[in-house]
Protein backbone atom coordinates (compact mmCIF):
# COMPACT_ATOMS: atom_id res chain seq x y z
CA UNK A 1 0.00 0.00 0.00
CA UNK A 2 0.98 3.56 -1.00
CA UNK A 3 0.10 6.36 0.94
CA UNK A 4 0.81 9.74 -0.85
CA UNK A 5 0.18 13.53 -1.69
CA UNK A 6 0.74 13.08 -5.36
CA UNK A 7 -1.92 12.71 -7.84
CA UNK A 8 0.41 12.02 -10.93
CA UNK A 9 -1.07 8.67 -13.02
CA UNK A 10 2.67 7.53 -13.37
CA UNK A 11 3.22 6.99 -9.86
CA UNK A 12 -0.03 4.72 -9.15
CA UNK A 13 0.88 3.16 -12.64
CA UNK A 14 4.46 2.25 -10.57
CA UNK A 15 2.70 1.17 -7.53
CA UNK A 16 0.81 -1.50 -9.44
CA UNK A 17 3.73 -2.27 -11.34
CA UNK A 18 5.32 -3.08 -7.67
CA UNK A 19 1.70 -5.02 -7.00
CA UNK A 20 1.04 -2.34 -4.22
CA UNK A 21 -2.45 -3.25 -2.67
CA UNK A 22 -3.46 0.31 -3.24
CA UNK A 23 -2.06 3.84 -3.73
CA UNK A 24 -3.87 6.13 -1.21
CA UNK A 25 -4.16 10.08 -1.86
CA UNK A 26 -3.42 12.19 1.25
CA UNK A 27 -5.70 13.82 3.29
CA UNK A 28 -6.92 10.39 4.86
CA UNK A 29 -9.04 10.04 7.34
CA UNK A 30 -8.71 7.24 10.58
CA UNK A 31 -11.42 5.37 9.30
CA UNK A 32 -10.94 4.66 5.24
CA UNK A 33 -6.76 4.03 6.56
CA UNK A 34 -7.77 1.61 8.99
CA UNK A 35 -9.97 -0.15 6.27
CA UNK A 36 -7.20 0.25 3.50
CA UNK A 37 -4.79 -1.38 5.66
CA UNK A 38 -7.29 -4.19 6.54
CA UNK A 39 -7.86 -4.83 2.83
CA UNK A 40 -3.86 -5.00 1.94
CA UNK A 41 -3.80 -7.43 5.10
CA UNK A 42 -6.20 -9.67 3.69
CA UNK A 43 -4.60 -9.72 0.03
CA UNK A 44 -1.56 -10.35 1.56
CA UNK A 45 -2.91 -13.64 3.84
CA UNK A 46 -5.09 -14.46 0.80
CA UNK A 47 -1.85 -14.64 -1.56
CA UNK A 48 0.23 -16.43 1.46
CA UNK A 49 -2.75 -19.22 1.41
CA UNK A 50 -2.56 -19.38 -2.28
CA UNK A 51 1.62 -19.53 -2.24
CA UNK A 52 1.12 -22.29 0.45
CA UNK A 53 -1.14 -24.25 -1.39
CA UNK A 54 0.96 -24.04 -4.48
CA UNK A 55 4.00 -24.98 -2.57
CA UNK A 56 2.16 -27.84 -0.76
CA UNK A 57 0.46 -29.08 -4.41
CA UNK A 58 3.77 -29.50 -6.02
CA UNK A 59 5.23 -31.56 -3.36
CA UNK A 60 1.79 -33.95 -2.44
CA UNK A 61 2.15 -35.87 -5.83
CA UNK A 62 5.51 -36.67 -5.02
CA UNK A 63 5.17 -37.76 -2.05
CA UNK A 64 1.77 -39.43 -2.08
CA UNK A 65 3.98 -41.61 -5.20
CA UNK A 66 6.52 -42.02 -2.65
CA UNK A 67 3.89 -43.28 0.27
CA UNK A 68 2.09 -45.38 -2.05
CA UNK A 69 5.43 -47.15 -3.53
CA UNK A 70 6.15 -47.67 0.21
CA UNK A 71 2.93 -48.86 0.40
CA UNK A 72 3.03 -51.20 -2.30
CA UNK A 73 6.18 -52.52 -1.26
CA UNK A 74 4.48 -53.16 2.34
CA UNK A 75 1.45 -54.72 0.67
CA UNK A 76 3.69 -57.75 -1.15
CA UNK A 77 5.63 -58.14 1.38
CA UNK A 78 2.85 -58.98 3.69
CA UNK A 79 0.86 -61.20 1.52
CA UNK A 80 3.97 -63.19 0.26
CA UNK A 81 4.86 -63.80 4.07
CA UNK A 82 1.72 -64.90 4.83
CA UNK A 83 0.90 -67.23 1.67
CA UNK A 84 4.33 -68.84 2.31
CA UNK A 85 4.00 -69.06 5.98
CA UNK A 86 0.58 -70.73 6.07
CA UNK A 87 0.73 -72.88 2.44
CA UNK A 88 0.21 -75.93 4.95
CA UNK A 89 -2.96 -74.61 6.04
CA UNK A 90 -6.02 -75.92 3.76
CA UNK A 91 -8.19 -73.37 4.58
CA UNK A 92 -5.79 -70.51 3.25
CA UNK A 93 -7.47 -67.92 0.89
CA UNK A 94 -8.22 -64.75 0.12
CA UNK A 95 -10.77 -64.50 3.45
CA UNK A 96 -7.85 -65.72 5.35
CA UNK A 97 -5.51 -63.03 3.69
CA UNK A 98 -8.19 -60.47 4.05
CA UNK A 99 -8.84 -60.97 7.54
CA UNK A 100 -4.99 -60.73 8.38
CA UNK A 101 -4.17 -57.83 6.22
CA UNK A 102 -7.63 -56.09 7.72
CA UNK A 103 -9.47 -55.29 4.22
CA UNK A 104 -12.32 -57.06 2.15
CA UNK A 105 -11.54 -60.32 0.56
CA UNK A 106 -13.05 -58.75 -2.68
CA UNK A 107 -10.56 -55.59 -2.32
CA UNK A 108 -7.72 -57.93 -1.45
CA UNK A 109 -8.50 -60.17 -4.72
CA UNK A 110 -8.17 -56.55 -7.16
CA UNK A 111 -5.50 -55.23 -5.48
CA UNK A 112 -3.42 -58.34 -5.68
CA UNK A 113 -4.71 -59.19 -9.55
CA UNK A 114 -3.32 -55.51 -10.11
CA UNK A 115 0.34 -56.06 -8.75
CA UNK A 116 0.77 -59.88 -9.37
CA UNK A 117 -1.82 -59.55 -12.69
CA UNK A 118 -3.12 -63.15 -12.03
CA UNK A 119 -5.54 -64.45 -9.03
CA UNK A 120 -4.91 -64.80 -5.48
CA UNK A 121 -5.90 -68.60 -5.72
CA UNK A 122 -3.61 -69.05 -8.36
CA UNK A 123 -0.37 -67.59 -7.03
CA UNK A 124 -1.45 -69.80 -3.81
CA UNK A 125 -1.44 -72.87 -5.57
CA UNK A 126 1.28 -72.15 -7.45
CA UNK A 127 3.15 -71.57 -4.50
CA UNK A 128 2.17 -74.93 -3.35
CA UNK A 129 3.27 -76.78 -5.91
CA UNK A 130 6.77 -74.80 -5.70
CA UNK A 131 6.80 -76.36 -2.16
CA UNK A 132 5.90 -79.89 -3.12
CA UNK A 133 8.62 -79.96 -5.88
CA UNK A 134 10.92 -78.84 -3.21
CA UNK A 135 9.53 -81.89 -0.81
CA UNK A 136 9.79 -84.45 -4.00
CA UNK A 137 13.00 -83.30 -3.68
CA UNK A 138 14.54 -83.11 -0.41
CA UNK A 139 12.39 -86.36 1.22
CA UNK A 140 10.97 -89.63 -0.15
CA UNK A 141 7.27 -88.64 1.13
CA UNK A 142 4.72 -89.57 -0.99
CA UNK A 143 1.88 -88.12 -2.19
CA UNK A 144 -0.63 -88.38 0.68
CA UNK A 145 1.95 -86.70 2.71
CA UNK A 146 3.85 -84.05 0.44
CA UNK A 147 -0.41 -82.62 -0.64
CA UNK A 148 -1.43 -82.58 3.14
CA UNK A 149 1.75 -80.66 3.87
CA UNK A 150 1.18 -78.23 1.32
CA UNK A 151 -2.43 -77.65 2.36
CA UNK A 152 -4.68 -79.73 -0.34
CA UNK A 153 -7.37 -80.73 0.97
CA UNK A 154 -7.19 -84.09 -1.27
CA UNK A 155 -4.34 -85.77 -3.37
CA UNK A 156 -6.67 -86.53 -5.94
CA UNK A 157 -6.69 -82.29 -5.99
CA UNK A 158 -3.15 -82.24 -5.68
CA UNK A 159 -2.20 -84.45 -7.90
CA UNK A 160 -4.70 -82.76 -10.55
CA UNK A 161 -2.81 -79.17 -9.82
CA UNK A 162 0.20 -80.91 -9.59
CA UNK A 163 0.20 -82.07 -13.13
CA UNK A 164 -1.82 -78.92 -14.80
CA UNK A 165 0.85 -76.77 -13.41
CA UNK A 166 3.99 -78.54 -13.48
CA UNK A 167 3.14 -80.15 -16.31
CA UNK A 168 4.32 -83.46 -14.98
CA UNK A 169 2.88 -86.83 -13.35
CA UNK A 170 3.48 -86.85 -9.68
CA UNK A 171 5.53 -90.36 -9.64
CA UNK A 172 9.11 -91.10 -9.27
CA UNK A 173 9.68 -92.61 -11.76
CA UNK A 174 8.64 -89.45 -14.02
CA UNK A 175 10.30 -87.14 -11.67
CA UNK A 176 13.74 -89.06 -11.01
CA UNK A 177 12.78 -90.95 -7.65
Amino acid sequence: MILSGHQRFDYAQKALKLHCASYVLKPIDKTQLCDEIRHALELKQNQSHQESAASISSIAPAKAAQDQLAEDEDFIFRVRTYIYSNLSDPDLNRSSIAEYLHMSPDYLSYVFHQKFNQTLSAYITSMRIDKAKELLERTNWGMDIIAEKTGFSSSSYFHKQFKKISSQLFSPEVLGK
